[in-house]
């Protein structure tokens, strides 16, 4: 038997286990009682083969549910739709508060009816199915049962079709549903001077490998639209030579899919990098990372693109989103505003250009369609927001455009420009290093002739 201790999150604690092949999460209380509904709940969703992002955001939810329970000295079963309205309330200001919060309320709203709402509803459904409480969830009915909490839940089983079942209000009732598309605060958009002024920070005040990762993870993020946990994902082995003349060099293709080891939810969708990005990729693995790995002799080095310098193991997500984090709010950038920025500002500039090659084309310039089309760039896996065969042809046409062709070359010259910059640097600090040998070699000649005289 394997067990490790995870976070402690306040008042709740999980642990990992890991017993005749199959892992196991155990909840306790400061005091050490077991909760065993928690326990239960997460073994039924991992047996029911949900993938490890699922299983996480499950775990997620009961460890802030039990939380606010224990926290104000409830027990699980006492709660109700009033209960449940001020748990979620409770949970917006938790993730407001969280240091890594982006700033945009609308969209942590969202992210709560999705990350903790809706998997406490199920929760409850599976506690009700269980047997626990005959009265736990339902539907309320002017004659009849009454329950504590309200949902439709026990309906979407039997509907014929999700198209026939109950609608997300009457699921999760409690959820925000005051959370248009946008909020009022400060754009979540980076702009030009923004980018520039990030880069210039990460010039100054890096050196080595760690400058040129961070700028071309930056660079990354800008010219695909890639999220920290896809920058993650990214190996070596996906730039080889071979593998980019194969698929690029040799072809008409002016975009390289590569598929990121991580991605958000699981999913397996390509990022497109263009030639000069391409290019950029290579030239920081043959000048930076090899050098690196060389230097260093890290032996448990597995191929990934961005690594920890002082330990030699890949960066994951949440490293990657506190570090720039911590860099933005030393340029007194507005909390919230960080690394995402740029992601937001890869969607803003692909839809407008999108939108001029579906007009040079003769295509709509409808705003549903422009955002289909750039959503599959973005590697959005929502069916509602991907329909590959409508994109496809569309797509193949907007390569031969006259503004694709003028964003193309747009990026080529940013690439230039951005390679000269390093090299230029790679430069200063090799002339450094080499007075200070020279400084070195002449104070030793010194010693030498003063101990010979």
């Amino acid at each position: 038997m394997n067990i490790k201790t995870g976070n402690q999150i306040d008042l709740i604690s999980e642990t990992k286990v890991h017993l005749h092949r199959v892992t196991y999460y155990v909840y306790q209380d400061m005091k050490g009682n077991v909760i065993w509904p928690a326990i239960n709940f997460i073994n039924f969703i991992i047996k029911e083969g949900n993938n490890a992002s699922t299983i996480e955001t499950y775990r997620q939810a009961i460890r802030s549910l039990f939380n606010y329970i224990l926290h104000n000295n409830r027990d699980w079963m006492d709660v109700n739709d009033e209960l449940l309205d001020v748990y979620a309330k409770w949970q917006l200001t938790q993730s407001i508060n969280n240091p890594r919060w982006r700033g945009d309320t609308n969209t942590t709203k969202r992210n709560i009816n999705h990350d903790y709402l809706a998997p406490v509803y199920e929760f409850y459904f599976w506690a009700q199915k269980q047997g626990f409480h005959p009265s736990l969830l339902g539907i309320q009915s002017e004659q009849g049962d009454k329950y504590q909490i309200t949902s439709a839940l026990p309906l979407r089983d039997k509907a014929k079709s999700k198209k026939d079942g109950p609608k997300q209000k009457q699921l999760y009732p409690k959820s925000f549903y005051n959370c248009g598309e946008s909020s009022d605060g400060p754009s979540q958009k980076a702009e030009e001077w923004e980018l520039e002024e990030l880069n210039d920070y990460i010039r100054v005040n890096y050196k080595g490998y760690t400058r040129a990762s961070l700028m071309l993870m930056l660079r990354i993020v800008d010219q695909t639209g890639s999220r920290p946990i896809t920058l993650s994902g990214f190996s070596k082995l996906q730039f080889r030579e071979d593998t980019v003349e194969s698929k690029l060099m040799n072809t008409s293709d002016s975009t390289l899919d590569i598929t990121p080891i991580r991605q958000k939810g699981g999913n397996n969708m390509p990022v497109k990098f263009p030639l000069a990005l391409v290019n950029g990729v290579v030239s920081f693995i043959e000048n930076d990372l090899n050098e690196f790995i060389n230097t260093t002799g890290f032996d448990q080095y597995d191929g990934h693109l961005f690594l920890n310098e002082k330990n030699g193991k890949p960066r994951s997500a949440q490293e990657i989103s506190k570090i720039f984090s911590s860099i933005t709010k030393k340029l007194n950038w507005p909390k919230g505003k960080s690394l995402y920025a740029f992601r937001h500002r890869y969607a803003n500039e692909q839809m407008d250009i999108q939108a001029s090659i579906n007009d040079e084309l003769g295509f709509t310039k409808e705003e549903n369609a422009v955002a289909l089309q750039v959503s599959q760039n973005m590697t959005h896996r929502s069916k509602e927001t991907l329909k590959k065969e409508y994109l496809e042809s569309r797509t193949r046409h907007g390569y031969k455009t006259k503004v694709y062709q003028q964003e193309v070359l747009i990026q080529e010259l940013k690439a230039q420009s951005e390679e000269q910059n390093i090299e230029t640097l790679r430069a200063l600090e090799l002339a450094e290093e080499q007075r200070k040998l020279a400084n070195k070699l002449q104070k030793e000649i010194e010693r030498l002739r003063n101990n010979y005289i």
